[in-house]
């Protein structure tokens, strides 16, 4: 399976050159232009996912298959399911070149920043806490 996933992979990435190559020749000044929308619901993420795929020319079934999901569950995100998992929404998205911003309200912007750091600060010493007990017991067990 994983043979099969390289293939599909480098199949996704063509697909995705040659539509930017489609629109890169549409534009007069020969420049890819980036779209982008305000997202307020599920239904619009899989309404610009499905808009995404079409351009592609790429088919429900063949995407599904490329990306390594169901056909069920692109059609589901397709519509707008609000029970999807993020991950797979996320590999949907990814495999088609698309990316997600999330823009932060200025007034909060600082703030949210430090929260953050302290997240990602608290879960490395939590890690660095367990890696050390685990190399201790590891010790201990060798003895």
């Amino acid at each position: 399976m994983k043979d099969a996933v390289l293939p599909a992979k480098i199949l996704t990435i063509v697909w995705i050159l040659i539509f930017f190559l489609r629109c890169a020749i549409n534009q007069q000044d020969h420049e890819v232009s980036q779209m982008k929308v305000d997202i307020e619901s599920p239904e619009q993420v899989g309404a610009l996912i499905r808009a995404s795929r079409k351009a592609m020319q790429i088919r429900q079934d063949d995407a599904a298959g490329i990306i390594g999901v169901s056909e069920n569950f692109l059609g589901k995100v397709e519509r707008g399911g609000e029970s999807v998992q993020w991950g797979k929404l996320f590999q949907v998205m990814q495999e088609l070149g698309m990316t997600v911003t999330i823009e932060v309200p200025e007034a909060f912007a600082d703030d949210t920043r430090k929260v953050l750091i302290e997240t990602v600060n608290k879960k490395l010493a939590k890690q660095s806490k367990a890696a050390a007990s685990k190399s201790t017991a590891s010790g201990s067990k060798a003895e």
